[in-house]
């Protein structure tokens, strides 16, 4: 790997959670909390997320630090990988997969509920490809 310094485009903008309360219904709450992230293509982090989400999240929570949704805590965070993978289930859907992964940013978009978390990665594309 080079020493020399990195963009701060090349570096994940970290998990950042997004205020849903324009969504909340009068009589409940809101059964989920997203967080956002974006990671350059081909970078050690991006591999980090694409190979392992779960072990990324935990080497870097950001936002998720604070989570707390239904039997889902931050806390959880600092648990042993192993034991965190018993306890956390992790669905993933990849956008504009069929251009393959060498793209220019993967945008993740994570749902965490009462079922579990849902992963969305968005893959960027130059659409003159």
């Amino acid at each position: 790997m080079s020493d020399e310094p990195r963009s701060p485009d090349d570096l994940p903008t970290g998990w950042t959670e997004l205020d849903l309360g324009h969504l909340k219904p009068s009589d409940r709450p809101i059964p989920f909390r997203v967080f956002t992230n974006r990671f350059k293509s081909s970078t050690p982090e991006s591999e980090a997320f694409i190979h392992d989400p779960l072990a990324q999240m935990q080497a870097a929570p950001g936002d998720l630090a604070g989570l707390d949704v239904a039997g889902f805590s931050g806390a959880d965070l600092g648990q042993e990988l192993p034991e965190l993978r018993k306890r956390w289930h992790l669905t993933t859907y990849v956008a504009n997969h069929h251009r393959g992964l060498r793209r220019i940013y993967h945008f993740a978009t994570l749902w965490v509920g009462p079922d579990g978390l849902h992963l969305m990665i968005y893959k960027d594309f130059d659409p003159t490809e």
